[in-house]
């Protein structure tokens, strides 16, 4: 997550634990910025990204047949 006004970053991104797979994901976390909030200018944004991590599964290889007429 990070704190902005305008296109200038206003501090340090942040970024949280990954958190297990499930219908409803909980993130017991606090996000803390470098920054207090009366420091803040009064158009500022808070914008965050949610990644998905999918962890690639080991293909079994694929005998292909030779066909010989």
């Amino acid at each position: 997550a990070g704190l902005f006004h305008g296109s200038e970053l206003l501090c340090k991104v942040v970024t949280s634990n990954e958190v297990s797979v499930s219908s409803e994901p909980v993130w017991d976390q606090k996000l803390v910025f470098e920054i207090s909030v009366s420091d803040l200018p009064r158009m500022s944004r808070l914008c965050f990204a949610l990644y998905g991590v999918i962890e690639k599964t080991k293909k079994r290889p694929t005998k292909k047949k030779n066909k010989r007429a």
